[in-house]
């Protein structure tokens, strides 16, 4: 069975609008490096401003671009979840422990 086709009349709203939907992200990001030059901010809120204007030219460009669905469903994923979701435990406990063990006596 082909879902393609069976899935061609039922396209979601940001599928209609994936052009504009990337064309808007893209004229935010340039407005956002626009206002830090505009306006003269500096330190780390025009660094925060700037990472949001990259992630925002970024997902602009990528919608713009892309045709299909930006996060298509994945059979490996289904079948596997379990095993995805024990090792992003196992990563962030890593990564809490490395915190409170090596990092944490630091700031003291």
């Amino acid at each position: 069975m082909n879902l393609n086709r069976h899935r061609s009349g039922m396209r979601s709203w940001a599928e209609r609008h994936h052009f504009a939907i990337g064309l808007a992200l893209t004229f935010v990001g340039l407005a956002a490096v626009g206002a830090i030059h505009f306006l003269g901010v500096k330190g780390s809120l025009a660094t925060m401003i700037g990472a949001f204007a990259a992630f925002a030219l970024l997902f602009g460009q990528g919608f713009r671009w892309n045709r299909g669905p930006m996060f298509p469903p994945s059979e490996i994923n289904r079948k596997n979840r379990w095993k995805y979701l024990v090792f992003a435990a196992i990563l962030w406990g890593s990564l809490f422990l490395l915190w409170w063990f090596r990092i944490r006596p630091l700031a003291k």
